[in-house]
């Protein structure tokens, strides 16, 4: 309902997932694509901001992954889940990002645009 809420989930101790979900909470980060950097904020920070969740911003940009090229020219590429990029108008550039964690799919999660 456009809110942002707080979740707890319980995760056995026992996990042999490979890789491994990170444990504790998550953290959540304001981008400034002026500075292009993040910025860690509060879970209250970030309730108090008005967010669009749609994939693409009002201003025709959105958030995607970054790209190998492993195989043969142009072809058999794969996805590099560390490394983001903001991308729209023909043109794209690289989010100053520290992903420490081994990246999985879910260890970077986009929220939504802010709305001023």
């Amino acid at each position: 309902n456009g809110e942002l809420v707080k979740n707890e989930i319980d995760k056995p101790e026992d996990q042999k997932l490979y890789p491994p979900i990170p444990r504790g909470e998550s953290k959540l980060y304001f981008y400034d694509i002026i500075k292009n950097e993040a910025v860690q904020i509060s879970f209250e920070e970030a309730r108090g901001l008005s967010l669009d969740s749609t994939v693409q911003s009002p201003d025709g940009f959105e958030v995607v992954y970054g790209s190998r090229g492993d195989g043969f020219p142009f072809f058999f590429g794969s996805r590099d889940y560390s490394t983001r990029y903001l991308k729209g108008h023909n043109v794209s550039k690289k989010l100053n990002l520290r992903i420490t964690e081994v990246p999985y799919y879910g260890s970077f999660r986009f929220l939504g645009w802010v709305i001023q």
